[in-house]
């Protein structure tokens, strides 16, 4: 395999339907147990510490003044910035995965193969046990972000 920018090139015994199969069955038991270990308790503590961080440092920036509101803004960015680096890619991963299974579903006529790839599930990064991240869920994050701060904002 060689790497470059933007776009890379495999060899053509990487490209074999079986050699695909039994790395997307590696795959999906990575992330089977990262799931078991981080799933249940890291990433949804994560995310709402962040949240609730992010919507005080906007309530602050707004409301203080002189150099701790400016450090306040800078905390604001770093929250935002960092959930919306992680959690879109956590969303790609999803997409990626679905586009994956999907073409390889379309290429082929073995009909082993192909009820092999419709038994796989595209990989999600599941935050608890009841949604997994994907595109509307960051926007829904930022949402509740905002919404936050406004609520602080008209309470105080």
């Amino acid at each position: 395999m060689q790497l470059r920018r933007d776009r890379y090139t495999t060899f053509d015994d990487l490209r074999r339907p079986m050699d695909f199969v039994q790395t997307y069955n590696a795959l999906q038991i990575l992330n089977a147990k990262a799931m078991y270990l981080n799933s249940g308790l890291v990433l949804p503590v994560n995310q709402w510490v962040y949240l609730f961080v992010a919507s005080y440092c906007i309530y602050g920036a707004v409301k203080l003044e002189g150099l701790f509101a400016a450090v306040m803004v800078v905390s604001a960015f770093i929250m935002l910035y960092y959930l919306a680096v992680v959690f879109t890619i956590f969303a790609k991963i999803h997409s990626i995965s679905e586009e994956l299974l999907h073409s390889w579903r379309k290429e082929q006529q073995n009909s082993f193969i192909r009820k092999t790839l419709t038994s796989f599930k595209p990989i999600s990064i599941w935050i608890g046990s009841y949604y997994y991240c994907d595109q509307p869920m960051v926007l829904s994050m930022f949402q509740s972000i905002l919404e936050g701060a406004v609520d602080l904002l008209m309470l105080g």
